[in-house]
């Protein structure tokens, strides 16, 4: 497989050189590099143009992007430029259109725009296109894999209920029954560090305005603990809002604040 965006997207005869498994492993591809960064479950608007393999080539788009957790919003037939105001004026995070523009009928192409509905760079088209072909260039896994991960996601399932029951000494000791003392700690370790917590993580997605009416009467500490975990712009919009003595005192304890963030505890051993 040579090189697959040009300069103007991804193009090619439609279901020969553009099939849609590409499509899809595109979707995958886009949908996961243009949403890396976000701390959001990524949106993706799509259209196309009135040619005929424009819903086939859709849809595997979509089915890839929706497959690695984005969102997609289908607006159907629709100019190019639309799409790139439409992905800005509604701030989603990323844009597709399904087009060849000038091409014969028989093309079509794939043209990704970023949030803000321009042309991404070559920068990111070609990683893009470098993940389009690992996806491509996956083997199939093996029927032994296979059961390997069953077994440990059984596993896994089996201690999370062990814990519940009984807690992690109670898990530990019926695990050491059944798998052995290693085994035992590795599921076990897997398990509590997938269940690891951020402190106030879940209010970094907290309208600021919201976020201000629950703390703005609590210590000065608090508020200023809790300021340390957002954005830089949800902090400031909530100091901006304290009255003016309080905005003082809080901004200085968080000047003077030594480290906030949280930490994984070691396991320990019995000795």
């Amino acid at each position: 497989m040579g090189r697959l965006f040009g300069t103007d997207g991804v193009r090619g005869v439609a279901n020969d050189e553009l099939t849609p498994l590409l499509a899809m492993q595109l979707g995958q591809a886009g949908a996961y590099v243009l949403s890396k960064e976000k701390e959001h479950k990524p949106t993706i608007m799509v259209g196309c143009d009135t040619r005929i393999s424009g819903d086939m080539l859709a849809n595997a788009l979509m089915a890839g992007a929706c497959s690695v957790g984005a969102n997609v919003v289908y607006v159907g037939i629709i100019p190019t430029p639309a799409i790139a105001y439409l992905t800005r004026k509604h701030k989603v995070d990323a844009g597709v259109v399904i087009s060849a523009s000038h091409n014969p009928m028989e093309f079509n192409g794939i043209k990704f725009f970023n949030g803000d509905g321009y042309k991404l760079s070559d920068k990111l088209e070609d990683e893009i296109e470098e993940l389009t072909l690992e996806i491509a260039n996956t083997r199939s896994i093996s029927p032994q894999t296979k059961e390997e991960i069953m077994m440990e996601f059984y596993q896994i399932c089996l201690a999370q209920q062990y814990i519940a029951e009984g807690g992690i000494r109670y898990a530990k000791e019926l695990l050491e029954k059944a798998l052995g003392s290693e085994k035992a700690l590795d599921v076990i370790g897997k398990l509590t560090a997938s269940l690891q917590v951020k402190p106030f993580e879940f209010i970094k997605k907290t309208d600021a305005s919201q976020l201000l009416n629950f703390i703005q009467d609590e210590h000065p500490q608090t508020i200023a603990l809790i300021l340390a975990y957002l954005s830089p712009q949800q902090a400031s919009v909530i100091i901006a809002a304290l009255p003016q003595e309080r905005e003082a005192d809080v901004a200085k304890r968080v000047a003077m604040m030594d480290r906030t963030r949280w930490t994984t505890p070691v396991r320990i051993y019995p000795v």
